[in-house]
């Protein structure tokens, strides 16, 4: 794995999400006024956000450190007001009308979460028919703490050729970090755990006891 480092809170200057710059390749989705809602929301939280956007089609987006339900509010306001497709997974038995379509517009894959390798192979899959396509994933899976992150985000990058970008909540800052792209090694338990040990040694959740 790449041995990246995820720039610091003295590396770059946080500016409203307004004024990041979006590379052409960025996968989109919304438009004028959904980012206006998105940075508004944002920016009345009291948030900033720091680093820049890479300019790819193809990206795994591993978000962390994940304690709080506060993480949700601000990760769906900094997609918003991005203007990002950020596709997720999702159980293959929500898919089912009326909501089949409007999942599938936000961005949701149908996956069989029962079966990991399966899943892995799905979402590579999906990679090779979208030319655009950023997954985000949260590695820890749950608000709880954790012993370790689990791996499924590293095994989908390494499977589907693509770089991970680690994105981090920072409390203490109410900054939003757009971190290094990090490439895998398909040592998976390994990256999953480097990728931990740089956000945990580098940025604070809203309850740092559960991270």
């Amino acid at each position: 794995m790449s041995n990246s480092e995820p720039r610091g809170n003295t590396e770059t200057t946080p500016v409203r999400l307004e004024a990041l710059a979006r590379p052409g390749h960025m996968p989109r989705l919304g438009n004028r006024f959904t980012r206006w809602i998105g940075c508004r929301v944002f920016g009345l939280l009291g948030w900033r956000v720091a680093g820049t956007i890479p300019d790819r089609s193809q990206l795994v987006v591993a978000a962390g450190p994940h304690t709080s339900n506060w993480d949700f509010i601000l990760a769906v306001s900094a997609i918003l007001g991005l203007g990002v497709r950020l596709s997720f997974l999702m159980k293959q038995e929500a898919f089912f009308w009326p909501f089949k379509g409007l999942f599938q517009w936000f961005g949701g894959i149908p996956t069989d979460r029962g079966s990991p390798h399966r899943m892995v192979a799905k979402v590579a899959g999906w990679y090779r028919d979208h030319p655009q396509l950023w997954v985000g994933m949260t590695p820890e899976g749950t608000r709880s703490k954790v012993q370790s992150w689990k791996t499924g985000f590293v095994r989908i990058a390494h499977a589907a050729g693509v770089p991970v970008l680690l994105v981090a909540l920072d409390y203490p800052s109410r900054t939003l970090h757009l971190c290094q792209l990090i490439t895998t090694s398909g040592h998976h338990e390994r990256d999953a755990a480097h990728c931990r040990a740089l956000i945990d040694r580098h940025f604070i959740g809203r309850h740092p006891e559960k991270q």
